[in-house]
């Protein structure tokens, strides 16, 4: 009986503790994703954080400024825009400046603004090195990326 109860009080942990409400907004990782944090997922080769900038007026030359700022630990890859659901948005890929054991960490930046909210959506995924696994990296930032961007922009069509 007591490890019965112990299920029960279980189960709604793991039903509900993938997802978080934020400003109106249900935000979980892809099908495969665990929470980590507060608003982070992550897989066996890569992670989703979301970050809440504010409430403010932004604009779109504004939101790829800030996407495309890395820092000391990261290289400046490429970026480009994508059109998803309507609207636009500025992808920045970074790749880490150092490789631990020849595994190369590949980083993506998207900013979005939902009912006057900014939000800095950071996906990363890990490469073990060659121009296969560097594009399947990136190809999992930008899956992880337009998850969440479905998420927040227009979250009907996210499920």
């Amino acid at each position: 009986m007591k490890n019965l109860l112990l299920l029960l009080l279980f189960i709604p942990l793991v039903t509900f503790g993938q997802s978080q409400t934020v400003n109106g907004i249900v935000l979980n990782g892809r099908q495969g994703m665990v929470k980590t944090g507060d608003l982070s997922w992550e897989d066996d080769v890569s992670s989703l954080t979301v970050a809440i900038l504010g409430k403010m007026d932004i604009s779109i030359k504004d939101k790829e400024g800030i996407a495309k700022q890395g820092n000391r630990y990261l290289k400046f890859e490429f970026s480009h825009n994508v059109e998803l659901l309507g609207e636009t948005n500025h992808i920045a890929i970074f790749k880490a400046i150092e490789e631990i054991d020849g595994i190369g960490l590949f980083q993506g930046h998207v900013v979005l603004e939902q009912s006057g909210f900014v939000y800095l959506v950071v996906a990363t995924s890990f490469s073990n090195g060659g121009k296969t696994a560097d594009e399947k990296a990136i190809f999992n930032i930008h899956r992880n990326l337009g998850y969440m961007i479905g998420r927040i922009i227009s979250p009907i069509y996210s499920n």
